[in-house]
């Protein structure tokens, strides 16, 4: 299998060209990487939406004295719309490749309490997915994150 991916990475562009084989029954990966320097401005690459969140370990992380301001905005405009109990803030991240067609969808299971987030592929799928977390993308709200509702809450597991 080839596949071609994008990241930005503090104002780097990477390609990455992503070549999957077999060789005597040991799964091997090939991943090759070209870099280009770009200026201080969003590049765009890719319609998948993940593509060009930051690594975990490369965001800022929440500051309470430099973000304090920005939260107070928020809470502001949440308040004023009535949704600061039905909306919150997430820091948008990866720790991982999301391919094109796969969506990041939450199951649980109520018994040990365990909340599992991991990438589905979408395309065939037969349950309805409601949207749980978002990201602005210009002037776009752009799903990152769902579950699939049942009449009791949301699924607990789904099988691939």
């Amino acid at each position: 299998m080839l596949m071609i991916f994008f990241k930005k990475i503090n104002n780097i562009a990477h390609t990455f060209l992503k070549v999957d084989s077999n060789y005597t029954n040991n799964n091997k990966t090939v991943i090759i990487m070209s870099t280009t320097l770009t200026e201080n401005k969003e590049v765009k690459t890719t319609n998948n939406p993940y593509a060009a969140l930051q690594d975990i370990t490369e965001v800022r992380p929440y500051d309470a004295e430099k973000d304090k301001a920005l939260f107070n905005d928020l809470r502001k405009v949440l308040e004023a719309h009535g949704a600061k109990d039905r909306f919150g803030v997430t820091l948008l991240h990866d720790h991982f490749e999301v391919n094109d067609g796969e969506q990041m969808i939450e199951t649980h299971d109520p018994i040990t309490r365990e909340l599992t987030i991991k990438p589905y592929r979408t395309g065939s799928m037969k349950h309805e997915l409601q949207a749980t977390n978002w990201k602005f993308d210009g002037g776009e709200v752009v799903a990152l994150q769902f579950c699939v509702p049942t009449g009791q809450g949301h699924i607990g597991t789904i099988q691939d």
